[in-house]
């Protein structure tokens, strides 16, 4: 499906927050988004986890979306730790075959999606974890507040004022050593606080384990041919909270990356959005392309109320 999307975030309203800004997914969202002319404000804890969190125009909100606290088994903080890093085991797990190729998608085609000329003042918040540890923070247009992506009201204060929510987090700063005892709730916990924000649209990076393996097919993270059985309780987390969403009234979107999210790929500026069938990939997805896709889904939306596969095009 290509075309031109049917509604708009108005300008008046066009402040975005991001929650796990400090990740790689998160990164480049927010770098995407300055990119667009927008003002960005992250939320964080530990930001001296997340140096690369620098752009200008970004604003640091300190906020605790994870608590490794509550994580016994964590190795050494990963810089990045979000979903799609190439340190998340359940990101690369080398599946087979997940499905047929060549599902119909939005092809991304620039000539379809024309920057904005004169782009608003728009605000965007990113939600990491420290604004004290991040280091180049003192752009201009920096500001740092506290959050948390679980509590509802540490969200709602967080992303006061946004027409839009991006969630990128992840209960991790380094891969556990075993997912055994994972609170499969994780992600529930997190989508109950988001929808209780009632953001105007709401973008979450996904996991790929949670689309189908053909249409109305098994779920990825159901075939242990595709998807390794020890991972499958951090599957089962995001399949919760894409429960929620999908219980929900809100206008929502899942972008799901492939197994091939790659910080090696070089940006194409394009993307194809799929269905939520998983698919054998050609070439990686790079980072700044999923960025590319959850902005474009912010300001120009075509895909809402789902879960949709995203692939390099």
């Amino acid at each position: 499906m290509t075309g031109t999307p049917d509604v708009t975030v108005p300008a008046m309203t066009t402040s975005i927050a991001v929650f796990g800004a400090g990740g790689r997914a998160g990164r480049h969202i927010v770098a995407e988004a300055t990119a667009r002319g927008h003002r960005v404000v992250a939320v964080v804890r530990d930001p001296t986890r997340h140096p690369g969190l620098t752009a200008r125009n970004v604003a640091v909100v300190p906020g605790d979306t994870h608590d490794a606290a509550h994580h016994p088994g964590l190795t050494a903080p990963d810089p990045s730790g979000v979903p799609g890093d190439s340190h998340d085991p359940a990101h690369h797990p080398r599946p087979t075959a997940p499905g047929p190729s060549g599902v119909p998608g939005d092809s991304h085609d620039p000539a379809h999606h024309p920057r904005p000329t004169a782009p608003g003042p728009s605000g965007v918040r990113g939600d990491t974890r420290d604004p004290a540890r991040q280091s180049g923070l003192g752009a201009s247009n920096v500001s740092v507040v506290a959050g948390d992506a679980r509590d509802p009201a540490s969200v709602a204060d967080a992303a006061a004022g946004c027409a839009a929510v991006v969630s990128a987090v992840t209960p991790f700063s380094a891969p556990p050593a075993s997912f055994d005892g994972f609170d499969t709730g994780w992600y529930a916990q997190v989508a109950d606080a988001l929808l209780a924000a009632k953001p105007a649209r709401l973008i979450v990076v996904g996991l790929f384990a949670t689309l189908r393996t053909r249409p109305d097919g098994p779920r990825v993270l159901d075939d242990p041919a595709l998807f390794p059985v020890a991972l499958r309780p951090f599957a089962l987390a995001h399949a919760a909270g894409l429960q929620r969403l999908a219980e929900s009234d809100a206008d929502w979107l899942l972008l799901a990356p492939p197994p091939g999210l790659s910080t090696e790929a070089s940006p194409t500026g394009t993307y194809r959005l799929g269905d939520d069938t998983a698919e054998e990939q050609s070439s990686p997805l790079a980072y700044a392309d999923l960025a590319r896709a959850v902005i474009d889904q912010i300001e120009r939306p075509t895909r809402r109320r789902q879960q949709v596969a995203i692939h390099a095009a």
